[in-house]
């Protein structure tokens, strides 16, 4: 008899404990590069993006979002698959790269010293529910003369198509495309390349 029930006892335990809570996969996003052409260089000048700065929440894969209240929280079963703010500077030094306006472009990570450093603040980038917020500074500096040579603020809004992790990826994706051409066309504009 001490044999059953010892026996009925282990299989309520292990059903017992098998019987979990299984929470959703998390969904991995990444912000893509979707320019294609590499044109003919046309500067010779060498520029190198420095580490762009950011508030410390954007320093991370966590996709985040703003209550009406005004409080920010980030999604739980989404994430990026790299920090958000390191995802915006390599989309931007590849497509300046893609562009021909310099001679070579540099991550923050080489050491080659440039003719030019383009720095940048990301000042916010939130998803407000229904659109996404995204604002951040831009600067040119002559590496030797240490003398700014163009600055600028970059700010966008993108209404999201859904009120989730995907509406708000979805978002940051058509204003990071924007925002590459917009640098590119600032910087043939604002700095001597030649």
């Amino acid at each position: 008899m001490n044999k059953i029930l010892t026996a009925i006892f282990i299989v309520i335990f292990i059903s017992g404990c098998s019987i979990k809570e299984v929470s959703p996969p998390v969904v991995t996003y990444h912000l893509e590069d979707n320019h294609q052409a590499q044109q003919q260089i046309i500067g010779d000048k060498i520029l190198k993006i420095a580490r762009f700065k950011s508030p410390n929440f954007l320093q991370s894969r966590k996709i985040w979002y703003q209550e009406p209240s005004g409080r920010i929280g980030a999604y739980l079963y989404s994430t990026w698959n790299e920090n958000f703010t390191s995802m915006v500077a390599q989309s931007l030094t590849d497509n300046i790269f893609k562009s021909g306006l310099f001679k070579s472009v540099y991550s923050e990570y080489s050491k080659m010293l440039p003719d030019l450093l383009l720095e940048a603040n990301i000042v916010n980038a939130v998803q407000n529910m229904k659109k996404v917020s995204f604002e951040i500074r831009v600067y040119v500096v002559e590496r030797k003369s240490a003398a700014l040579v163009a600055t600028k603020a970059f700010i966008y809004q993108e209404t999201c198509d859904s009120i989730d992790a995907k509406g708000a990826v979805d978002a940051y994706q058509k204003i990071l495309n924007k925002f590459n051409k917009d640098v590119i066309l600032w910087l043939k504009r604002s700095v001597k390349i030649n």
